[in-house]
């Protein structure tokens, strides 16, 4: 393809972003761009609260397509632990994990609620959603759950092979030689490798110190099964990981038991509703690439 081909493909490109861009800013003016609360509950008398994790966790409503931000979680979670109806909270989460710092927030957050939590592991709880589910009074995992994936990972994209084929060169005036590391028009030096490697190994020791205070493990324990591996729940659980292994249910019910309350409990659903702006804009920098910018992160896979 000509260069001048190239150019009117992304003058094009360009266009369409824009136009969508106005018809999501019309829809936001029609429908509201707020993230929005909702409990849900059809009983009158106490029970238990559900909240959901679904999905990866993000500082920024804006950084992954339907991502459930940190803010909203913890609103959600504050929002239940003052409620008189609820006597406990169940934390259900199928997530990869996420964000460093809105994992850690979120279980900073649980461990200054009122009332007993239980976190329940579905299909996965793997890294940032551990971290949090450290802040839990109990872990529950299903047998088949995967959790673990002790870990940090960065990751910067290096699109300078394409752009030298395409003839886009890139000219960067900056105040000191560590300003445009992780750009996505070059690859680091093996010198920022190393200081970014340093970065990630003091986070990572900080995920190791969550657990091992929380689960009542030798920090060196933790260290030997903290490489970023996945546990199924039944191997959680004999590594200390988790408290119980169960079903849903069996998490209820336990929840249930902590909060005082005799037989079994009901269930007062708390969801978070993202609001269009920021399901349509997060969807839409997921689709083009546009997270480009280096970020800690507590997650299971790329």
């Amino acid at each position: 393809m000509k260069r001048s081909g190239i150019l009117w493909l992304f003058l094009l490109l360009g266009l369409s972003v824009l136009v969508l861009l106005c018809c999501l800013g019309t829809l936001v003016v029609l429908t509201g761009g707020r993230m929005d609360m909702v409990k849900a509950s059809a009983f009158p008398s106490d029970g238990v609260a559900l909240v959901e994790i679904n999905g990866v966790i993000a500082s920024n409503p804006q950084s992954y397509p339907l991502a459930l931000t940190g803010q909203a979680l913890i609103e959600t979670l504050r929002r239940a632990d003052k409620d008189p109806q609820v006597r406990a909270i169940l934390l259900y989460i199928d997530s990869p994990g996420g964000d460093v710092v809105a994992s850690d927030e979120v279980y900073k957050a649980l461990k200054s609620l009122e009332k007993p939590v239980v976190a329940y592991f579905g299909e996965i709880a793997a890294s940032g959603a551990y971290y949090i589910a450290c802040g839990a009074d109990k872990i529950v995992a299903h047998p088949a759950s995967l959790t673990g994936s002790i870990g940090v990972i960065v990751e910067m994209p290096n699109a300078q092979k394409l752009m030298d084929k395409l003839g886009v060169e890139m000219v960067v005036i900056k105040s000191g030689p560590h300003k445009d590391e992780g750009s996505f028009y070059r690859g680091l030096t093996e010198e920022e490798k190393a200081y970014w490697q340093a970065l990630v190994e003091k986070v990572h020791q900080m995920f190791v110190e969550v657990v091992a205070k929380e689960r009542g493990l030798p920090e060196e324990k933790v260290k030997s099964i903290a490489d970023g591996r996945v546990f199924l729940g039944e191997e959680a659980f004999r590594l200390g990981l988790v408290d119980e292994l169960g079903n849903f249910d069996d998490a209820l019910k336990l929840a249930g038991e902590l909060g005082g309350i005799k037989g079994q409990p009901r269930l007062i659903r708390y969801r978070a509703i993202p609001g269009l702006l920021e399901s349509l804009l997060g969807g839409l920098k997921g689709l083009l690439g546009l997270n480009l910018y280096p970020r800690l992160m507590f997650k299971f896979a790329p």
